[in-house]
């Protein structure tokens, strides 16, 4: 696999008999076995996420609220500043306050859906039995 990077540098990455090789402009720069490969992968692949996530700050908030405002327990972050600032968002943006349903008080809480059943039905439901 080759890579062009801003500099007219050629990066090329091969793997020979279970090492793994980083090659710049025609310079070997790391050789290491396919298991630290991998590691590198991970960690890059990780830190990558981590630097979308800062530079896609205002869609992460954004998606983060309409998550919260729909009352999903799901986190797309773990950045408290990031949560804190979708919490507000989710509670005092007026638009999803207007085109979504309120799953969240005023002081920012989120409430689960909750479902409610009739209580003539329930008593039916417990009597037929």
């Amino acid at each position: 696999m080759d890579v062009h990077t801003p500099k007219s540098q050629t990066v090329t990455v091969r793997h020979e008999l279970g090492r793994v090789m980083l090659i710049v402009d025609g310079h070997l720069v790391l050789d290491m076995t396919w298991q630290q490969a991998l590691e590198l992968g991970r960690a890059t692949i990780f830190q990558a996420r981590k630097a979308e996530e800062l530079v896609k700050v205002d869609q992460v908030i954004y998606d983060q609220a309409i998550l919260m405002r729909a009352g999903v327990p799901l986190q797309l972050t773990t950045n408290k500043d990031m949560a804190k600032i979708a919490g507000n968002e989710a509670a005092w943006n007026s638009n999803l306050r207007r085109y979504m349903p309120d799953k969240i008080d005023q002081s920012g809480i989120m409430y689960p859906p909750t479902v409610v059943q009739d209580k003539e039905v329930m008593q039916e439901a417990v009597t037929s039995k």
